[in-house]
């Protein structure tokens, strides 16, 4: 009777043993989908902070050279002043 049910505890361990194996396979490849997806949004995220830095760079070097031109102005105003004052003389 013993010898009769050696073989379906055989089975049944069997079946858990693929069953296990299967789910192992499954859940491997649930985490490299997950894997990607968050490199995938890492990088997006990298390239995103990558230009808004760019981005403020530019907007500093646009408001540093709006100064410039306020300062170039400011001098020209006085040299035309100046070469004003000289012909009224």
């Amino acid at each position: 009777m013993l010898h009769k049910q050696h073989p379906q505890h055989l089975f049944v361990l069997y079946i858990l043993v693929l069953g296990s194996f299967v789910v192992s396979v499954i859940v491997f490849f649930q985490i490299m989908m997950i894997k990607n997806t968050l490199q995938t949004q890492i990088t997006q995220i990298a390239t995103q902070q990558t230009l808004m830095q760019k981005s403020r760079l530019e907007a500093k070097e646009m408001e540093s050279l709006q100064k410039d031109m306020i300062l170039i102005n400011d001098k020209l105003n006085q040299v035309a002043e100046m070469i004003q004052a000289g012909q009224k003389k």
